[in-house]
């Protein structure tokens, strides 16, 4: 649970395709 808050506000700053599998 830790990890999607995480990965949340990262892949906006990173621009990751991690944010876009947990939207």
């Amino acid at each position: 649970m830790t990890d999607s808050f995480i990965s949340v506000p990262r892949a906006h700053e990173t621009k990751l395709p991690v944010g876009a599998s947990i939207f």
